[in-house]
C-alpha cells in the first residue's frame, strides 16, 4: 500500500495542535489549526496570577527582600503582558516582553524571577514555532525556535524547581511537534523518549498535558517511519494512561492525539 503524504501531513499538523497546551477552548485550537498557526497559551485562566500555587517567594514564605520582591512583580508583570500579546496575535511585540525579562532578571538567583524567565523563554519559543510565517521561512522560524528551547534547557534544565520543571517539560513536548513539522521523526521520537526518562515520574496536570502530546507526536513519528506497530502501540499505550481523564484540557488533547493515531491506521499497510 503506497504511503498517502497528504494525510501525513494532515497527521502531523493535529500531532502539533495536540501541544496547544489545553486551555479549554477546543474551537481556539481548531481555528489556529485550521489557518496554519499554532499558539494557545498554557494557562488555563489567561494571564498568569500571583496566585498560592506559584507565589513570589524566596522559598516558602514572601522574599523579605524588597527589591527582590519589587523585580519579582516586575518580570511576572511584562510576562503577563507578553502572554496577552501573544493570544492578541501581537508577536512581534510578544517576543520583545519576553526578551525584555531574560535581558532585566536572567542571571537571577530568586526562585520567583527564574520561574518567571523560565516561562518566558518556553513561551518565546513556542510562539516563535507556530506564529505563521511564509512556507518559505517555516523551517527557519522552527530552527530558530529550537534554539530557544534549547536555551531554556541549557540554563534551567538542573535547576530542580518543579515549576521549572513544568516549563522544560512543555519545552520537550513542544520539540515533539517541530520535529514532526520538521519532517524529522527520529528526533521527535528521541525527544519523546527523553521527556519520559526525565518527568516519567511526575503526575501534575501540566506534565501529564505535556507526556500525552509527547506520546501522540510520538505514534506520529513511527508512523511516518513506516513503523506502524510500534506507532499504534504508543496510542495503545496513551490510551492506557489518560483514556479515563475526565478534565476537559485532557479530553481536548485526547480527541486530537485520537484523529492523529487514526490516521496512522488509515496508511498501514494492509495484509491479507
Amino acid at each position: 500500500m503506497k504511503i498517502n503524504v497528504r494525510s501525513f501531513i494532515a497527521a502531523s499538523i493535529a500531532a502539533i495542535a495536540l501541544v496547544a497546551c489545553a486551555s479549554g477552548h477546543l474551537d481556539e485550537i481548531r481555528r489556529v489549526q485550521a489557518v496554519g498557526i499554532h499558539f494557545s497559551p498554557w494557562d488555563r485562566t489567561g494571564a498568569p496570577d500571583m496566585t498560592p500555587h506559584e507565589p513570589v517567594t524566596g522559598g516558602d514564605v514572601i522574599h523579605p527582600d524588597n527589591a527582590k520582591l519589587a523585580q519579582a512583580f516586575d518580570a511576572r508583570a511584562l510576562l503577563r503582558e507578553g502572554e496577552t500579546l501573544a493570544r492578541q496575535r501581537e508577536y512581534d511585540q510578544a517576543i520583545a516582553r519576553f526578551d525584555e525579562i531574560d535581558a532585566r532578571f536572567g542571571q537571577s538567583d530568586d526562585p520567583a524571577i527564574k520561574r518567571a524567565v523560565a516561562r518566558a523563554l518556553f513561551t518565546k519559543g513556542n510562539v516563535m514555532a507556530w506564529r505563521g510565517v511564509p512556507e518559505e521561512e517555516r523551517n527557519v522560524a522552527l530552527d530558530a525556535a529550537l534554539e530557544v528551547q534549547n536555551t531554556l534547557d541549557r540554563r534551567f534544565g538542573k535547576d530542580g524547581d518543579p515549576l521549572i520543571n513544568e516549563q522544560i517539560a512543555k519545552s520537550l513536548s513542544d520539540k515533539t511537534a517541530i520535529y514532526v513539522r520538521r519532517r524529522q521523526p527520529e528526533r521527535a521520537v528521541s525527544v519523546a523518549n527523553e521527556l519520559e526518562r526525565r518527568f516519567g515520574a511526575e503526575d501534575s496536570p501540566i506534565f501529564r498535558e505535556a507526556k500525552l502530546v509527547a506520546l501522540s507526536n510520538k505514534g506520529a513519528a513511527l508512523g511516518m517511519q513506516s513503523r506502524y506497530g510500534e506507532a499504534i502501540a504508543q496510542f495503545d499505550e496513551l490510551e492506557s494512561r489518560y483514556g479515563a481523564e475526565n478534565r476537559p484540557a485532557m479530553l481536548e488533547l485526547l480527541d486530537m492525539a485520537r484523529h492523529a493515531r487514526k490516521v496512522v491506521e488509515g496508511n498501514r499497510p494492509q495484509t491479507n
